[in-house]
């Protein structure tokens, strides 16, 4: 703001004013004095009526009013040309201080024009930094959105294959609790096939026993015959008591054949039922899962069974340790998937 440096005119223009009033009147009084003066000298004869009542005391004291007035007048010169200097200087140094006024204020301008570049420019480049920043969170937001939008379709597939996992894992348990149930019923009716085996083969063998019982008696009885004829010589008549016993030992031989061999018959009839009771009761008891299981454990032996048995074990407990650490996973990284939200 441009400051006011002039010197008040006003206190100028008094002292100027009571400078020469001072002086105009100090001037009179000598003119006067001087035509006083000169009027005495003269004038003397003239003059003596009008100032003879004016004594020498008066006149000294006018004289030395006069010179009072004088140096008054030689003091006020003195003081007007000391204040002329003063102004002289004054305005000199007003306009040194007008002409650095207009300098600091050319100055100023310059500054504020330049302090309003820097500005501009920091203006500027504050907004292109904010607009850059907007744009770099308009991106990061983006992408987070799109990560956010990813993670929930993830999530939404884990929870998809989570259930799909637990309905196999739950049929899977069915299964293998049917089938644990049939194969207890398998191992029943294997052990009442072994039992009804055993008891056939013990039958069996009670059969071979009186077979070879008879065979033995057989042998012995021809022996005996033999014996017989040889002690009794020539044939005996088909009426001698030893003749009909011959013949009732050579029937019962034939009939203990016969009955052996229909025991025979009737042993691998009961083998082949056992058999083929076995292999029904499996197929009928499997039908319900896979045709495939039943023909492979038609020739499957006890210890095929037990090993068919303990894989299935094994492969249940992986799908369930899957299915854990899979829950386990999402109960770790998503806790909110398995918050219930209100309807």
């Amino acid at each position: 703001m441009r400051q006011n440096l002039n010197v008040p005119h006003y206190l100028t223009e008094n002292r100027l004013n009571a400078t020469v009033t001072t002086t105009y009147q100090s001037q009179k009084l000598v003119v006067s004095s001087s035509f006083n003066s000169s009027g005495r000298s003269s004038n003397c004869d003239t003059a003596e009526d009008m100032y003879s009542d004016v004594s020498l005391e008066d006149v000294q004291d006018i004289n030395h009013k006069l010179e009072i007035l004088q140096r008054q007048v030689t003091n006020l010169a003195d003081t007007q040309s000391n204040v002329d200097d003063r102004t002289s200087r004054t305005k000199t140094e007003y306009a040194v201080l007008q002409a650095r006024y207009h300098m600091l204020e050319e100055q100023l301008r310059e500054t504020e024009l330049r302090a309003e570049e820097r500005l501009a420019e920091e203006q500027k480049r504050h907004r292109e930094l904010l607009a850059r920043v907007e744009r770099e969170a308009k991106l990061q937001n983006e992408n987070c959105q799109i990560r956010i939008r990813t993670m929930e379709m993830e999530v939404t597939s884990l929870r998809e294959e989570i259930q799909r996992l637990r309905l196999q894992s739950d049929k899977q348990a069915a299964d293998l609790h049917a089938t644990e149930e049939k194969l207890e019923k398998a191992r029943d009716s294997l052990m009442i096939s072994q039992q009804d085996l055993a008891e056939a083969r013990a039958e069996e063998k009670k059969h071979r026993a009186e077979k070879q019982a008879a065979e033995e008696l057989m042998v012995e009885l021809g022996k005996e015959c033999e014996r017989l004829r040889s002690e009794r010589g020539p044939a005996l008549p088909t009426t001698s008591p030893e003749s009909l016993r011959l013949e009732e030992l050579h029937q019962e031989m034939d009939e203990l054949r016969q009955k052996n061999k229909s025991l025979e018959e009737a042993n691998e009839e009961l083998q082949a039922m056992m058999l083929t009771r076995s292999i029904e009761e499996g197929r009928n008891l499997l039908n319900g899962t896979s045709n495939s299981l039943a023909q492979e454990l038609e020739a499957m032996s006890q210890n095929q069974l037990q090993v068919a048995f303990q894989e299935k074990e094994e492969e249940n407990r992986r799908l369930k340790h899957y299915i854990d650490t899979m829950l386990l996973n999402v109960v770790e990284n998503y806790p909110q998937l398995l918050e219930v939200k209100a309807a």
